[in-house]
């Protein structure tokens, strides 16, 4: 499934002209394997040439610099026209310094050392797409990325996450992190949401996903279907692989989700049960594929025939409960 960038939002223009050579930032005390960013290597990565301000000046607004790991990102000070930021593959440690760059639009800062995506970047007007996956991170820190569309925080060791403040956001990834609950996800444009490879027990916060279309929660510890909110009317794929759901009546809750083509429940203890994909499919006609097998027409004449002898051994059950009591009178 492609990913989404959305870049229909641009910063505004200021008057601030770029300066062709920027001072060296000054000296800090020196780190053991430290590799601060210097003025030369963003000189020779720097692209895409783009009108500021007034209109009236240029400046480079993308940098792409991968696999020199860099520490520390200071110099970016001296660039603040950059919007489109990629350090990916690097040794990033703190990236403080960002916080100077106001019209950033994307970034990826993918495979680095952070431990922490800090406050000092809250409130980013223009960012669209973030990238911190394969990082160490442990505190996501900003609170409102207003026109954030994708933000990717995978293979970090987040326990809790909370974003209250990213409207627009429509695709989140964390998955294999520590996260222990789904709360604190207040994006309610979220259409599709992976958090698959955390310590999840309970499905959560999901009332208000009306336009959630994906939902993928594989390798978690959730053992109940309770959660899935009949609002979900646009899920139409639910991985759910790999949790601990055994009950059938669990399937009960599948009835409300009126759009779903695909679902992954194997290596569930459920996946177990008797007439397990008929169970399935009588509470979900419109699937197209359950686990790994597509759902053919035979199979869909043989759920009706299975809901057929349901109803009949239902009626029976209810005729011998009336004709108990008569019996006994007599």
């Amino acid at each position: 499934m492609a990913d989404e960038d959305d870049s229909r939002h641009d910063p505004p223009q200021d008057d601030e002209e770029e300066d062709d050579t920027p001072p060296t930032p000054p000296s800090k005390p020196g780190v053991a394997g430290s590799k601060p960013l210097t003025t030369d290597m963003v000189a020779s990565h720097v692209s895409l040439l783009a009108r500021t301000g007034n209109g009236l000046a240029h400046a480079y607004t993308r940098l792409e610099l991968h696999g020199e790991g860099v520490t520390n990102v200071d110099a970016l000070e001296y660039y603040p026209h950059l919007r489109y930021l990629d350090l990916s593959n690097n040794a990033l440690r703190d990236i403080d310094a960002l916080a100077s760059l106001e019209y950033l639009l994307s970034l990826d800062l993918s495979t680095n050392a952070l431990r922490t995506v800090p406050a000092s970047l809250d409130k980013r007007k223009y960012l669209q797409h973030a990238n911190f996956a394969k990082n160490r991170i442990e505190a996501f820190e900003v609170t409102s990325w207003p026109l954030c569309a994708w933000l990717n925080l995978n293979e970090n060791k987040l326990t809790a996450l909370s974003l209250p403040e990213f409207h627009e956001l429509v695709h989140l990834e964390a998955r294999n992190n520590k996260l222990t609950s789904m709360n604190g996800i207040a994006a309610q444009k979220l259409q599709r949401l992976y958090l698959g490879g955390n310590n999840i027990d309970k499905l959560s916060n999901l009332e208000d996903k009306v336009n959630l279309q994906l939902l993928h929660l594989r390798g978690n510890k959730i053992k109940s279907l309770e959660g899935l909110s009949d609002g979900l009317r646009s899920v139409n794929y639910l991985n759910l692989r790999g949790n601990h759901i055994e009950k059938a009546e669990e399937l009960d809750a599948l009835v409300g989700l009126q759009s779903l083509k695909v679902l992954v429940l194997m290596e569930n203890p459920i996946d177990q049960i008797s007439n397990y994909r008929l169970e399935v499919l009588l509470r979900c006609p419109k699937l197209e594929r359950l686990d790994k097998d597509a759902v053919v027409d035979d199979e869909r004449d043989e759920v009706e025939q299975y809901r057929q002898q349901l109803e009949r051994e239902k009626a029976e059950a209810a005729a011998a409960a009336t004709a108990k009591p008569e019996e006994e009178t007599e």
